[in-house]
């Protein structure tokens, strides 16, 4: 309504180039032009994560788990099939913000699971019990997601669905692993399960690009100038006219 009455904004922040092509068609309607259209990652502050992955010995139980606010659409109904697709004798799943909500939409946990409630615990705390973030949306889709970028800075690998924003913070096979179907999602996992050199690997990869480039706060500067100077630009020739 605010752009059908007064027109596109002098600007617009997208965090993803999956939410460009999502927003772009949209406010084309209402006048937007793509080139005031500004591509620049949410901050994230580093020091607030140490890097810390936990170490899996072979005899140790493998833990699975994963983050997120108790909505319907930020859990799958196929939760529980594909951690239990997991083909490792011995493993666990920790989860984060589940309420009854989730528990409906999930249906009973199984017996190697440990359910939490938002905020018990300190997501810091979370991500050094897990050995392997493996989350799996119910309809939402991620933009930039925030625990993705939690994750890789605390030194917990990641296994996600092959789409959304997660395509452009994860390099397949290199910083985590992308997957096409549910059976890709748990073989990801298994093999960072038997593969203890190539899950520390993929954890130091994955802090390292974080560090130098997602989260880079240069680079995310560098992108609000840009953005505060078009804007600038933009209010000097309107005055000029």
């Amino acid at each position: 309504k605010f752009f059908a009455e007064n027109g596109p904004a002098d600007a617009m922040v997208y965090q993803s180039e999956f939410q460009r092509s999502q927003l772009e068609p949209q406010l084309s309607e209402f006048g937007y032009r793509p080139e005031t259209g500004h591509l620049i990652h949410g901050a994230f502050d580093l020091e607030e994560w140490g890097f810390a992955p936990r170490p899996h010995g072979k005899e140790e139980p493998f833990v699975v788990g994963r983050v997120a606010r108790p909505d319907d659409d930020k859990w799958s109904s196929h939760t529980w099939p594909i951690y239990e697709r997991i083909q490792y004798p011995s493993k666990r799943a920790l989860m984060l913000g589940m309420t009854d909500v989730t528990h409906k939409k999930l249906g009973t946990p199984p017996s190697w699971a440990d359910c939490l409630k938002p905020m018990a615990i300190p997501v810091q705390q979370f991500f050094s019990a897990l050995h392997c973030m493996l989350p799996i949306n119910g309809g939402a889709r991620e933009n930039w997601p925030r625990t993705g970028l939690e994750a890789m800075a605390a030194g917990t690998p990641i296994v996600t669905q092959n789409d959304w924003g997660w395509r452009e913070m994860i390099q397949h096979g290199v910083t985590g692993f992308l997957s096409n179907c549910d059976e890709e999602l748990a073989h990801f996992t298994a093999m960072l399960a038997y593969d203890e050199d190539l899950r520390m690997q993929i954890a130091n990869q994955a802090r390292q690009r974080v560090q130098e480039e997602l989260a880079d706060p240069t680079r995310i500067w560098d992108g609000w100038s840009r953005l505060f100077e078009s804007v600038t630009i933009s209010q000097e020739r309107s005055i000029a006219v």
